[in-house]
């Protein structure tokens, strides 16, 4: 399990990686590739932790240490899309706060080299796939939630009972 979690943790923490290797007075060109690994390791993350609940709220399982083991699981998945997205969203304030930098350097005006090198990569790689992101996030979202929430009522439903 750990070495599932480090190679789903690795592209995270190089984006963040490239960034540190770099002086604050540059831009590494955007790191689409990393971007693309990152939100695929999420959605994965995101659909066997939907799967796994689906199995649970089945009710499939009877054995309780299996159920416990299931739960654990589904946490630690969710710690680490929780990393993932903290490491992105570093990423890209770091970015963004470079490019403030040099605006301010600068007088406001970008270089045109600078421009051309990395706001190109930024919106050609981006508005495509930044909007199939949002759209895939929101929905695993979503059903993530459901799906636990309704594993929630129906254990409370079922502590009621006994009652």
């Amino acid at each position: 399990m750990n070495r599932d979690i480090e190679s789903v943790i690795d592209d995270a923490v190089a984006l963040i990686s490239s960034l540190n290797s770099s002086s604050t007075d540059s831009i590494p060109s955007y790191n689409v590739d990393a971007m693309k690994k990152c939100i695929t390791n999420i959605n994965k993350l995101y659909k066997k932790n939907a799967d796994d609940l689906m199995i649970l709220k089945s009710g499939s399982i009877s054995e309780k240490s299996r159920k416990q083991e299931v739960v654990l699981t589904a946490h630690a998945r969710q710690s680490c899309i929780e990393y993932i997205k903290r490491c992105c969203c570093t990423y890209l304030h770091e970015r963004m706060l470079r490019i403030k930098h040099l605006r301010w350097k600068h007088g406001g005006h970008i270089p045109e080299k600078i421009k051309v090198n990395h706001l190109v990569d930024l919106f050609s790689g981006l508005c495509d796939f930044g909007f199939h992101w949002s759209k895939f996030y929101a929905y695993f979202k979503i059903s993530y939630n459901n799906i636990f929430r309704g594993f929630l009522v129906a254990k409370k439903e079922e502590r009621m009972n006994m009652e």
